[in-house]
C-alpha cells in the first residue's frame, strides 16, 4: 500500500489548484485516486509500483502546486465548507462533472486525514468548487448542435430509471457506457470515461456521509448519460472503432510522443 504521504501531497495539490484553471484542479485528485487504487485493490507489486512511478512523475513536473502547506491548526467542521460550496451547482452538470468529482476525492481524503482540514487547504478546495460555477457543461457531445447541449435535460420519455440505490446507478452507467459505439479521437474519450468517475463520485459521497447533496446530482448525471449516447455519425468526427488497441502498456511507464500521459517520460 502507498504511504499516506500521498494524501498529504494530494491535497495540497487540490488546494492550490485555484491558483490556474479550474482543470488545474485534475493534478491533487490524481495523486488522491491512485492512492486509494493502491489501497482499495488487490494489486500486485509490480502495477503498485507502476501507479508510484507515474503519481511521482506527475508531481515532479508541477512542483509548485505540491509545495508543503505552512503549519496550522485543523479547523473543526471544515469539510462542511466544501459542501456547502458543492451544493451550489452539484445539481447543474458541469465540466463533465469535475465539480462532484474533485469535491469528493477532497473530502474523501479530508476524513483521512483531518490534520490537512486547515484554513489555507479548505479555502482553496471552495475556491476551486466555486470556479467550476460557471463552467459549461463540457464534452464534445457528437451528435449534439452546440445550441442544445445546454439546454438538454431528462423526459418521460427518455425512460430513464429512478436513481433509488448505488446499484441502480451504477447498472444504469455501464448499460449507458455499452451503448456507446464509437470513440473519437481527442476529448472524446474523457467525456466518455467521466460517465464512470462521475456516477462513482456521486456514490462515494453518499458513502462518505452525504446522501442528501449526492442525490441533488443525479438528474445532472442522467443528463449526462443522454448527452454522451446519442448516435451520430463517425466520419464527422473523426471516429475510431470502440475496440481500438491501447497505444501503451501503463505498467512500462513510457508513452508515445504527443500522447495525453503528459507527466510521464515519451518513448
Amino acid at each position: 500500500m502507498l504511504s499516506s504521504d500521498y494524501l498529504i501531497k494530494g491535497i495540497t495539490g487540490l488546494s492550490r489548484a485555484s491558483q490556474g484553471s479550474p482543470m488545474e484542479g485534475h493534478y491533487g485528485p490524481a495523486v488522491i485516486a491512485a492512492y486509494y487504487f493502491c489501497r482499495e485493490n488487490d494489486l500486485d507489486k509490480k502495477t503498485e509500483k507502476a501507479v508510484q512511478k507515474q503519481i511521482d512523475q506527475l508531481i515532479s513536473k508541477f512542483e509548485p502546486y505540491f509545495i508543503s502547506l505552512p503549519a496550522e491548526d485543523p479547523e473543526t467542521g471544515a469539510i462542511s465548507h466544501i459542501i456547502q460550496a458543492l451544493d451550489v451547482n452539484v445539481h447543474e452538470l458541469r465540466a463533465i462533472g469535475h465539480n462532484v468529482i474533485f469535491a469528493t476525492l477532497a473530502i474523501k481524503a479530508l476524513q483521512d486525514t483531518p490534520s490537512l482540514a486547515i484554513h489555507l487547504a479548505i479555502n482553496g478546495i471552495c475556491i476551486l468548487i466555486e470556479g467550476l460555477d460557471q463552467a459549461s457543461r463540457g464534452g464534445p457531445f457528437p451528435g449534439w448542435p452546440s445550441s442544445e447541449i445546454s439546454t438538454a435535460t431528462v423526459n418521460p420519455e427518455d425512460q430513464f430509471p429512478a436513481y433509488d440505490d448505488e446499484e441502480a446507478i451504477i447498472h444504469f452507467t455501464f448499460d449507458a457506457l455499452l451503448k456507446i459505439k464509437t470513440i473519437c479521437t481527442g476529448m472524446h474519450e474523457g467525456t466518455i470515461g467521466h460517465l464512470l468517475t462521475h456516477a462513482d463520485a456521486l456514490n462515494e459521497l453518499s458513502r462518505l456521509g452525504y446522501p442528501v447533496s449526492a442525490k441533488k446530482g443525479y438528474l445532472s448525471h442522467q443528463i449526462y448519460v443522454k448527452l454522451a449516447t446519442r448516435s451520430f455519425v463517425p466520419d464527422e468526427w473523426g471516429g475510431i472503432p470502440r475496440k481500438n488497441p491501447a497505444q501503451y502498456d501503463p505498467l512500462t511507464g513510457t508513452v508515445p510522443q504527443g500522447s495525453k500521459g503528459c507527466w510521464q517520460p515519451t518513448a
